[in-house]
């Protein structure tokens, strides 16, 4: 698949005098790799400077205004769902916004004005639970309930996943706390979860859904 990439104008931070210059580009191969770099100027207008954000999963994408008020920002899905307990087309993910301030992004994701975005997510999400048999559940049941953790329905989507998750896939039961050797041997600690709930109660902690007392 060949390179390709997208030029876009749009405002994406209202703290600057112009808006900004947004290039997405596609390094193309399987399920990678989109980048983006953004030129923005300072306050006064006079100096500016590049802002990476990225790589992401697929192909090249521009900024968005979902909020419909004039400032656009970067969506697209949390990539650190694809494959952590399922195959990528297995795996769910809820959307991540970033917006940009200054000179970096910041994920604004768990922001109540973002709720919408994250039900019309859930709407599309309910037809799986009409499946009796899905295959590997866990990659899709992790997505669902980080998504219901950011409308502030973590316990609904908890006792929904307990109920549906496969309790024989060790997928995403083991993690590495460091570097992989040549051989994919962990040189760090390596933790071993009991079961799929320990393991994305731990990783919903870590990628900021839940606080680690389990409070929405």
């Amino acid at each position: 698949m060949r390179n390709s990439l997208l030029v876009q104008i749009a405002e994406m931070d209202p703290g600057n005098p112009y808006p900004e210059v947004l290039l997405s580009s596609f390094t193309g191969g399987a399920h990678c790799c989109n980048q983006i770099q953004v030129l923005t100027s300072d306050s006064s207008g006079h100096k500016w400077h590049e802002v990476t954000l990225g790589p992401f999963d697929g192909g090249e994408s521009p900024a968005e205004d979902p909020l419909r008020i004039g400032r656009f920002l970067i969506v697209d899905v949390d990539n650190r769902f694809l494959y952590r307990f399922a195959c990528y087309a297995c795996s769910t993910a809820p959307a991540r916004v970033w917006q940009l301030e200054g000179d970096r992004f910041v994920d604004v994701s768990h922001r109540p004005e973002f709720r919408p975005l994250h039900r019309r997510n859930l709407q599309r999400m309910a037809e799986w639970f009409q499946q009796k048999n899905a295959e590997s559940p866990n990659g899709f049941l992790a997505g669902y309930v980080a998504n219901k953790a950011l409308v502030g329905e973590l316990y609904d989507g908890w006792d929904r996943m307990t109920q549906r998750y496969d309790t024989s896939s060790d997928w995403g039961l083991k993690e590495c706390k460091g570097d992989l050797d040549e051989k994919g041997k962990c040189l760090g600690r390596e933790i071993v979860y009991g079961s799929f709930p320990e393991a994305l109660r731990a990783f919903l902690i870590e990628s900021g859904y839940i606080k680690p007392t389990g409070e929405q």
